[in-house]
């Protein structure tokens, strides 16, 4: 699967930066702003990776000039402003055309895992 422009849509990607913002949720209020195609994670090798959690799992694929990092906070329904509704786990791999990210929402993750982005 690869990149389509026509699928694009904007998101905003917020660092994750505990201990140093004014909020409780741990992501800067600063954000920069992408164009991605997001999907939902499908897959055998995704069910045994995240088990029941891959249905709340998207897929994100980026330009490659667009830098992500694990834990980095993706508002992808929710308003730029407003806290990250995903965050991207480690499964982040680099090609040529596009960079691939997993996306795990982020309030159920902290309900299975019973904590915030530490806990994954």
């Amino acid at each position: 699967m690869g990149l389509r422009k026509a699928g694009m849509r904007t998101v905003a990607l917020k660092e994750w930066e505990q201990g140093r913002t004014e909020d409780e949720t741990g992501y800067a209020q600063v954000y920069s702003l992408a164009q991605a195609n997001i999907y939902p994670l499908t897959g055998s090798t995704a069910a045994l990776l995240y088990g029941e959690r891959v249905k709340k799992m998207r897929l994100m694929l980026v330009p490659p000039e667009t830098m992500l990092h694990e834990r980095m906070g993706v508002c992808v329904d929710a308003p730029p402003e407003s806290p990250p509704d995903y965050r991207i786990t480690g499964a982040i791999e680099v090609y040529r055309t596009h960079v691939r990210a997993h996306l795990e929402r982020i309030r159920e993750a902290e309900e299975a895992d019973g904590g915030g982005p530490d806990a994954v």
